[in-house]
């Protein structure tokens, strides 16, 4: 029991005891939530906290637990208080067996349907090694599960270490043995319901591009898991075109199962977008191919919920009928239907009304022909594009204050998210950019502030980033925003545009800029982005 550890760090590093342990824990520390961790650090110790204290009280509560650098973690403390540590620690073990059962234990503790956040990443690194370097198949499998438990526990607190287990797990595919195929299974799919396909698109491109056939089979199959569980907002563009052309070469691969794998995995692309969306992925295909693709779409199961599109579409149908009954009061109709209808709808509305309009002044013929073409050409212009909500009032978008602007995200954006975007560490500020990634997946498009989350990551370092990781990461995300928010408009592009040029001859971004201007162009118009 140390009170106030703040005022008694040095005797505490110069304790001949302290030295001498394998792990210290102190309680009542006192701590502050806003305290720097490196006032606090003992030579060859690794520090763990927690405090449960706001920011600037000093009350005797709070944890701190130093664990000797030799000392491999296998579960960090993730629920202490000032009388109560659990920790659970494992020397490197050089038998087996040693190393069995200690991951047998930790899969007990990881079997929680839920657990409580933490510092995972030193774990997380042990299971990584586990799973791509251990030799013996028995330990590979259960690091899978306790990946697969990590990842269930913590759900969405799993995603900053998403990314670095993939890779490692679709390459441990080219395993034989059964029980480490359906481990690492269980648990790649344990830990896609913790990110995006955004995040992880590179590590799945890669892996589809093998060169052993298993790891290319199970991955294919892995994604085709992911569409039958995917609602179409989940498959941007961006991430779907990469993705379909890898699937398009693995449809001549020299082995069956590849290629079964990949007509399967098209064919549920197929089902789930339709083959408007999908046609310009699949029309190089031969049609022995395309038919292979089209019965498996046939066959192919869709457990997603109805998407977000699809209720808009439903919806809008409605109100479409009413100009067909009445006569009168096309004018009055006419933008109830293209604020609300599909670019399908309102692209064919419109030219029926426009001739319409120039009824009632019937003597000069040849003013109000060319008058109904222009009305048609502009309204169908405006509607064509994936992003079925917008109209004036949207393309209009009114611009916001920088106050408005960070009022708005503060209402919006966990604290969490908030501070990594902005955070000095570049790991946190990745972190950050993937968890905004998650949640804006899970935004309505309708109500998705466009104009917010986009300045909200030009925000300081904002476009200068450093490093290349984060900065793709928000380029990326600007191009789902423009895909799937009804609210983006010239305004929203604005704040990005010139941070995707002064970026487009970088050659770790150049394509990923190139994907998101080209979005922002469907989306808006050539004309407009080419200009800015």
């Amino acid at each position: 029991n140390v009170r106030s550890l703040h005022l008694h760090v040095a005797d505490v590093a110069s304790d001949y005891n302290v030295k001498a342990a394998d792990i210290n824990i102190f309680v009542e520390t006192a701590l502050c939530s806003n305290d720097n961790n490196e006032l606090y650090q003992i030579p060859g110790f690794r520090l763990f906290r927690n405090d449960f204290i706001p920011d600037g009280a000093r009350t005797p509560y709070g944890t701190a637990a130093y664990v000797k650098d030799n000392i491999q973690l296998i579960l960090e403390p993730s629920r202490c208080n000032y009388n109560h540590v659990e920790m659970t620690l494992l020397k490197a073990a050089t038998k087996w067996s040693t190393r069995k059962e200690a991951l047998e234990k930790l899969e007990k503790l990881t079997s929680n349907p839920k657990i409580e956040g933490g510092q995972f990443g030193e774990l997380m690194a042990v299971l990584k090694k586990a799973i791509t370097k251990d030799s013996n198949v028995i330990v590979v499998a259960l690091a899978g599960k306790c990946v697969t438990g990590l990842a269930t526990g913590l759900r969405t607190k799993f995603a900053p270490y998403a990314t670095s287990i993939v890779s490692a797990i679709l390459e441990k595919f080219k395993e034989k043995k059964q029980n480490v195929v359906t481990s690492l299974r269980e648990a790649i799919d344990a830990v896609y319901q913790t990110t995006n396909i955004a995040a992880i698109q590179e590590d799945v491109i890669a892996s589809i591009s093998s060169k052993n056939p298993s790891v290319r089979e199970e991955t294919i199959q892995f994604l085709t898991r992911v569409c039958c569980k995917s609602k179409p907002a989940d498959l941007p563009r961006q991430v779907l075109k990469p993705i379909c052309a890898s699937l398009s070469k693995c449809m001549d691969d020299t082995s069956a199962p590849v290629r079964d794998a990949a007509a399967e995995a098209l064919g549920t692309l197929l089902k789930l977008l339709g083959e408007r969306a999908m046609g310009p992925f699949v029309d190089q295909l031969d049609k022995i191919k395309m038919d292979k693709v089209k019965e498996f779409a046939e066959k192919a199961e869709i457990t997603a919920a109805p998407g977000r599109a699809g209720a808009s579409v439903a919806g809008a149908s409605q109100p479409a009928k009413k100009p067909e009954t009445k006569s009168a009061p096309p004018k009055s109709a006419a933008p109830k239907s293209t604020g609300s209808t599909t670019s399908k709808t309102s692209s064919t509305e419109p030219k029926k009304k426009a001739p319409g309009k120039p009824k009632p002044s019937s003597s000069d013929t040849t003013k109000t022909k060319p008058s109904g073409k222009k009305g048609g050409a502009k309204k169908s212009a405006k509607t064509d594009g994936p992003a079925s909500f917008k109209d004036d009032e949207v393309m209009k978008e009114a611009e916001m204050t920088a106050e408005e602007v960070d009022a708005k995200a503060e209402e919006l954006l966990p604290a969490k998210i908030r501070e990594q975007l902005t955070s000095t560490n570049w790991k946190e500020r990745l972190a950050g950019t993937e968890a905004l990634a998650q949640f804006v997946n899970e935004l309505d498009p309708k109500t998705m502030p466009s104009q917010v989350l986009i300045r909200t990551m030009a925000k300081k370092p904002g476009w200068k980033e450093n490093n290349f990781q984060v900065l793709k990461n928000k380029f990326s995300l600007c191009a789902v925003i423009a895909t799937l928010a009804a609210s983006f408009s010239k305004r929203s592009a604005f704040y990005a545009i010139s941070g995707l040029v002064d970026k487009v001859g970088d050659i770790k971004l150049k394509e990923q800029c190139k994907e998101t201007l080209m979005v922002f162009a469907e989306n808006l118009t050539l004309n407009y982005v080419s200009l800015k």
